[in-house]
């Protein structure tokens, strides 16, 4: 956020009661220590400004699994055997894996991409878990990369949005419940 820009969505974040967490842009994993040290969280989730129509049962599900099985580290972020959309990459760490990565992610770009050492490495001590998806979308782009991607997507969530306007009229508000 910048303040001399977005004083709106300041506000509205500041109200919503939720914690801004700041540091180097350059260093992305000290803001993930220091946001995990601040709340004293189990885990945190990862998601990236460029996944940003993420399903949120995508989410849930990399939660469930980390939580239910104690994993320290969940994703989907797999590039020898993608199975779900770009643009709807999701990662959970625990607490342990995120002091393992302050300790050996020493380079510039791991610190920036925050799990790229985990993923590389694959160490031992720290148990890891790959969320795939029943059916392979891999070939779908979800992600926003360019102004081209932006486009596509608000097309894309403009056409999804009168749908489901027409869904709620059909079936009532709780359309998207389990």
């Amino acid at each position: 956020l910048h303040p001399d820009n977005d004083d709106e969505l300041l506000k509205a974040f500041r109200s919503s009661g939720a914690i801004m967490i700041g540091g180097p842009e350059e260093d992305v994993l000290t803001r993930f220590v220091t946001a995990q040290r601040m709340t004293d969280c189990d885990y945190i989730v990862r998601l990236t400004s460029d996944c940003p129509l993420i399903l949120d049962f995508v989410i849930a599900k990399h939660i469930h699994v980390a939580a239910f099985n104690h994993y320290d580290y969940v994703s989907n972020v797999e590039e020898t055997s993608r199975f779900i959309a770009d643009g709807f990459d999701c990662e959970v760490l625990s607490r342990k894996a995120i002091a393992w990565l302050d300790q050996y992610a020493v380079s510039p770009s791991d610190r920036e991409h925050v799990t790229s050492a985990i993923r590389r490495e694959r160490p031992a001590n720290l148990s890891q878990a790959l969320v795939t998806m029943k059916i392979d979308t891999s070939n779908m782009k979800m992600s926003v990369d360019t102004p081209e991607d932006l486009n596509r997507m608000r097309e894309y969530y403009h056409k999804r949005q009168g749908k489901m306007d027409i869904a709620r009229r059909l079936f009532g508000s709780d359309v998207y419940e389990l």
